[in-house]
């Protein structure tokens, strides 16, 4: 246990590197190349907590590994990506349809196409997210959370 406990605190350490420099993306990118959940599941609930350290990058980021937290066998887990799609769908929801609905712009517009491309890997990976939590949220102590992002999602709709 202590091994884990300072392998943890070591790969917190260098998130923590990254995020004294502001650079929330990079923090959140170095926390997922560790590959250690614990980590990703830390720097989320930290996330959660201020709105203005979310962007449609790190939208895509986090929901690219979304699916492994909210089908993981730790409810603490589970309860962190419940909040993070949360987040992503309140704050970003509407501005990824948008983007999703808008026609095509006249001449070159090369922060529009970015902006859409953000939002078509969101939109993506929403999409394959949807069927998994159709499927979880008849589970008794979570199953609410999951109620609330199937009915946010339906506004993506």
């Amino acid at each position: 246990m202590a091994a884990v406990l300072s392998t943890r605190h070591k790969n917190l350490q260098v998130v923590r590197t990254m995020w004294t420099n502001r650079d929330v993306r990079t923090s959140l990118d170095t926390a997922i190349t560790i590959n250690d959940p614990a980590v990703v599941v830390d720097l989320l609930g930290l996330m959660c907590l201020k709105d203005q350290w979310w962007n449609l990058d790190i939208c895509a980021l986090v929901l690219s590994q979304l699916q492994d937290l909210l089908f993981s066998k730790y409810e603490n887990y589970v309860i962190c990506g419940c909040n993070a799609l949360r987040v992503i769908l309140k704050n970003f929801g509407a501005i990824i349809k948008t983007n999703l609905s808008a026609g095509p712009s006249i001449g070159v517009d090369i922060s529009r196409e970015e902006r859409q491309n953000k939002c078509k890997m969101c939109d993506s990976y929403l999409t394959s997210l949807r069927p998994l939590l159709d499927k979880r949220h008849s589970s008794v102590k979570i199953g609410s959370r999951f109620r609330e992002l199937i009915i946010l999602m339906d506004t993506l709709a």
